[in-house]
């Protein structure tokens, strides 16, 4: 039941939290800022939900026609590569379901496991020191120039039956072994 000594909830005089025939609408003072229930411009029932519109009122945030991204799958990967060999390991997504495009990701990936250790998204390079080549054939290395020692990157795709996974895969041209660690994440687009 309204409260008889609050006044009529207007949408440009939004006074804090009202019950209404609609459902329940948050103002900030001076706009409608949240509306719960009855989210239709016409008010007449034909959309029910949540609607969120920015400080100013004149921008909806959500009305359940917009579309974001959630995170449907988090976790990590390492993997360490012996000297002078390439390699991968792959984590798959089976409780995500089959999907008809890969989904989008996140991913970063680093030499260190570290909470404070550098993070590259989706590539991460070690290039080698003072590599010389010859700037022609026969002549004498004297240009130096980049050489990578090992190349680590993570990418999401589809398996065969597409179901989403996520890669890690390392090449490593160093004479030590070499570990990269991921953190990844798989979004999918839901409406809000």
């Amino acid at each position: 039941m309204p409260n008889p000594n609050q006044p009529p909830f207007e949408s440009s005089r939004a006074q804090g939290v009202q019950i209404t025939d609609r459902g329940l609408e948050q103002g900030d003072g001076l706009n409608v800022r949240v509306q719960l229930g009855d989210i239709s411009a016409a008010k007449d029932g034909s959309s029910y939900g949540l609607k969120v519109i920015s400080s100013d009122g004149s921008t909806t945030i959500i009305d359940g026609t917009s579309d974001m991204f959630r995170i449907s799958s988090t976790g990590t990967l390492s993997l360490t590569q012996a000297t002078d060999s390439s390699g991968s390991t792959t984590v798959s997504l089976p409780g995500l379901g089959a999907q008809s495009t890969t989904p989008a990701g996140l991913h970063d990936v680093s030499a260190g496991n570290a909470s404070t250790a550098n993070r590259d998204g989706f590539h991460y390079f070690e290039f080698a020191n003072d590599i010389f080549v010859a700037p022609s054939s026969g002549a004498s290395p004297t240009q130096r120039a980049a050489a990578i020692n090992w190349h680590a990157n993570v990418y999401t795709d589809l398996d065969g039956s597409n179901f989403a996974r996520v890669t890690l895969a390392i090449n490593n041209m160093t004479g030590v072994s070499k570990t990269a660690f991921c953190r990844y994440y798989v979004l999918a687009q839901t409406a809000i």
